[in-house]
């Protein structure tokens, strides 16, 4: 998998997909741990629906950046 992102400083920010559910988690998870910042902002600006599984992976996305010493954020616009 590969989003959009914007690098700010040590933060890097991820523009996630139309639609964050059961088909895309693992993959959106294994993605958020690998990028080269472990400071992630997930902007759902463009993300439709997200499903139990979608928002699932974005927490324990958030878990595995903590101990890698970075975090994980969420932003939409409002």
């Amino acid at each position: 998998m590969t989003l959009p992102t914007e690098i700010f400083g040590t933060v890097i920010v991820v523009h996630t997909p139309e639609e964050v559910g059961t088909d895309q988690a693992s993959e959106l998870e294994s993605y958020l741990v690998t990028l080269e910042r472990h400071n992630v902002v997930v902007d759902l600006d463009a993300t439709e629906t997200i499903d139990s599984r979608g928002l699932a992976a974005i927490l324990e996305s958030q878990r595995n950046l903590r101990e890698l010493g970075g975090d994980l954020k969420i932003s939409t616009a409002v």
